[in-house]
Parts: C-alpha cells; sequence; structure tokens
C-alpha cells in the first residue's frame, strides 16, 4: 500500500508505482474502509448491548455511511455486473451487484417502515471486494515485475550439445 501513497496518514496522493486501476480502487478502499468500520462498530454495540444511539438515529446514521460505500464503492461493481447482464455472461461482478443493491434497496426501503435495515452486509461486502481487487491487481503487478526480471537474466547465447553456440532471438 506504501507503493501507492505517500506520507502516511495524511491523506495526499502520490502515484509512486502501479496502475491507475490500482491507485483507484486503493483510493476507494480506504474511503470504504472509514466508512464501513462506524457501520461494523453500531452493529457491534447492539449486539453487545451497550449504549448505542437511539434506533432512529442508528438507521439514518448507518444510511447515510452506507451510502457512499455502496453507491459510489460499488459503482464498479454495478456496472461490470449490468455489462454481464448485457452479455448474458453472469459473473462475479452480477452477484455482487444483485447481492449489494437488494441488501441497500431493502434497507432503505425499510427506513420508512418497520423493516430492519441490512446497511451494513452491504457495506462490509464492497469493502471486501474493492479489498480482494486491490490485492489482486497488485499481485499481477508484482508478477509482471518479476517476470520481467527473469527475462533480463536470460543469456543472448545458448551452447548446444554439440559445442555450437546459437543466437537466442528475443
Amino acid at each position: 500500500m506504501s507503493e501507492l501513497w505517500n506520507g502516511a496518514g495524511t491523506g495526499r496522493f502520490e502515484r509512486r508505482g502501479g496502475d491507475d486501476a490500482e491507485f483507484e480502487n486503493m483510493r476507494r478502499l480506504r474511503v470504504c474502509l472509514a466508512l464501513t468500520a462506524p457501520l461494523l462498530l453500531l452493529m457491534l454495540l447492539d449486539l453487545l448491548h451497550l449504549p448505542a444511539p437511539p434506533m432512529g438515529v442508528t438507521r439514518w446514521l448507518e444510511f447515510a455511511l452506507a451510502t457512499p460505500v455502496v453507491l459510489w464503492g460499488g459503482a464498479p461493481f454495478f456496472a461490470r455486473g449490468w455489462a454481464s447482464v448485457r452479455n448474458r455472461h453472469g459473473n462475479m461482478f452480477t452477484l455482487i451487484a444483485l447481492g449489494t443493491g437488494a441488501a441497500y434497496a431493502f434497507s432503505v426501503a425499510g427506513l420508512m417502515g418497520e423493516l430492519p435495515s441490512i446497511f451494513e452486509p452491504a457495506a462490509v461486502i464492497v469493502t471486501l471486494v474493492l479489498l480482494g481487487q486491490v490485492l489482486e491487481l497488485r499481485a499481477r503487478r508484482q508478477t509482471t515485475s518479476a517476470l520481467k526480471s527473469l527475462l533480463k537474466l536470460m543469456p543472448e547465447t545458448a551452447r548446444l550439445a554439440d559445442g555450437r553456440e546459437v543466437l537466442l532471438d528475443q
């Protein structure tokens, strides 16, 4: 992560390696983590029967925290999920978009009535999938770098069993 961020904790962006997709996913992940953590804290307060804001306030606070996570953080998943539906080739992004979209819509509808809110799972799923995307892009970048380093070690000539040297084509 330090390769993508300059000045840990300062919030300053500076590209120091990696590609645009990795940088953008890392930015989304940091924002989503910052918004999802309080959602989990609110859930834990309720589960452990600790003092928490009144239920009416909690539901609207969960809505305020989960909305940017699901709609902005999950926007790439919704776009890729919709593209897979249009192409009739369902994939992981179809499931993520359907699951998080349904949980978020159900919770928004619940704000108007007595339905329970399930904003936390939608936000957590988006955040965890973003984490997976960041790790995947980083692994891909590191693998590419390692393969390029190995190719640099390749000799220019090869000695055959009969003693002749042959120039290798690059």
